[in-house]
């Protein structure tokens, strides 16, 4: 449900180069860029892209991120050198970009004709440092590989040394192309998770989400009618291999493996449920029963409200609001799949999830169910969690709590009701109590 992702700023991972260009003309085409962004000529950018980046990114997508992110950092104030690279197949320039509410690093990547293969805009400069509650002494580490040959993907397993048959909990990101700590500029929030839960005696398993490295082959697949792109291949496949795998270890407790879905992968707890036998329960932070174009509109128009609207810009959200519209479960039997629904999505991806009932599914769950939320989260919303209170609250195998302070990645926060996006940039850390509220639970549960 992260739409409006406005830290997570991948333009496009295209590394299809080809061989060195002249150095003069790049640094010149860096600069035409830089100060094209600046004075909002996208179609201009766009002229310079090459063919596979103008056939996924056009001109009003780069105008949506580029306005998300001087939303979020404010006007720029200076700019640093162009840095020319040169690595193996492609070159690439490199220029450091300080806003009013932080620094941008403005990557470009460039084939042998200079066009531009990638456009990269990475959010924060500052080092990623885990919480006091981390005792790295107190667990081991391994790398996990796993995927079909043409998904190879990769997670790491966090094994306490002294507990003896440890519970394990499986970390199941939310939307996008998420990596398997969650890093969004100094933090990295399934990293806390992981190694709070890991210092304190639980077992831990995160891995890249198959969106992270392969989601413009997905897409790709199901343009060409090869693979539908929808939660089966986003999600399922690689979850049947991971449980399938771990549970033919002998160095945690096998028969009590939890999931944990952060975001979207809350909301397909009720789908988990009824998939994979094997779990023996959830943990939602964040998760939702309800549509996610429908809190996808929510949060557009939210994050609208932070910024004045020429004509220009309204019609845009509109267009945006309209994909969304046709995304939801009563109008996606009508789209076809040449229609504009929520991206990075397809229409299959949405029409998949149009019979998914995650609230009907929700109430069947007689496994331990933990719903966990924060009170200033703008993304999901405390009626969410109320939606779970009211769909579950009679059953006593599902237990909840909302902390006041936290926003949608678990951080704590101040200032208004709800977060803003510039609050996910400040370095910080998920905070203990959210650790031992989650282990407690799991111990509870025999």
């Amino acid at each position: 449900m992260n739409h409006i992702r406005l830290f997570s700023i991948l333009l496009m991972v295209l590394f299809t180069m080809k061989s060195h260009a002249q150095d003069t003309e790049l640094l010149r085409r860096a600069d035409l860029i830089f100060n094209w962004l600046q004075n909002e000529k996208y179609d201009s950018v766009t002229t310079l892209f090459d063919r596979d980046m103008k056939r996924q990114f056009d001109a009003s997508q780069l105008e949506g991120v580029w306005g998300q992110v001087t939303m979020t950092y404010g006007a720029v104030k200076k700019s640093g050198e162009v840095i020319l690279e040169k690595q193996d197949k492609f070159i690439r320039t490199q220029r450091m970009v300080d806003f009013e509410g932080g620094r941008i690093t403005l990557l470009v990547a460039f084939d042998s004709i200079n066009q531009v293969a990638g456009l990269f805009l990475q959010p924060g400069d500052v080092p990623y440092s885990p919480s006091n509650y981390v005792n790295t002494e107190l667990f081991n580490e391994y790398r996990i590989d796993f995927g079909a040959p043409d998904f190879k993907n990769s997670g790491k397993l966090s094994i306490p040394k002294s507990y003896n048959k440890a519970p394990l909990v499986i970390i199941v990101a939310g939307s996008g192309g998420i990596d398997k700590d969650c890093s969004m500029g100094a933090n990295k929030i399934y990293k806390d998770l992981s190694w709070g839960l890991s210092s304190k005696g639980i077992a831990t398993f995160r891995y890249d989400k198959r969106t992270y490295r392969y989601q413009n082959v997905l897409i790709e697949n199901d343009k060409s009618g090869k693979t539908a792109f929808d939660i089966r291949t986003e999600y399922l496949q690689d979850l049947k291999e991971i449980i399938t795998s771990l549970k033919k270890r002998k160095d945690f407790d096998t028969k009590r493996i939890f999931i944990m879905g952060h975001s979207q992968g809350g909301y397909l707890i009720p789908m988990l449920n009824k998939e994979f036998k094997a779990v023996f329960g959830f943990i939602s932070l964040a998760g939702t029963l309800r549509e996610i174009p429908e809190l996808a509109m929510e949060q557009i128009d939210y994050l609208s409200s932070f910024e004045t609207m020429d004509a220009k810009d309204s019609i845009e959200v509109q267009n945006i609001k309209r994909q969304m519209w046709n995304s939801l479960s009563p109008q996606i039997s009508n789209v076809s799949s040449n229609d504009s629904v929520l991206g990075p999505y397809t229409v299959n991806y949405w029409k998949y999830l149009a019979s998914y009932k995650p609230a009907e599914l929700a109430s069947q769950i007689k496994k331990p169910v933990l719903v966990l939320q924060g009170e200033r989260d703008y993304q999901v919303l405390m009626k969410d969690y109320e939606l779970w209170k009211s769909t579950c609250s009679g059953k006593p195998n599902f237990s909840f709590k909302s902390y006041p302070a936290l926003n949608h990645l678990f951080m704590e926060g101040s200032g208004g009701k709800l977060s803003t996006p510039k609050e996910y940039l400040r370095a910080s850390n998920v905070p203990e109590f959210v650790i031992i509220d989650i282990k407690n639970w799991i111990e509870s549960q025999k």
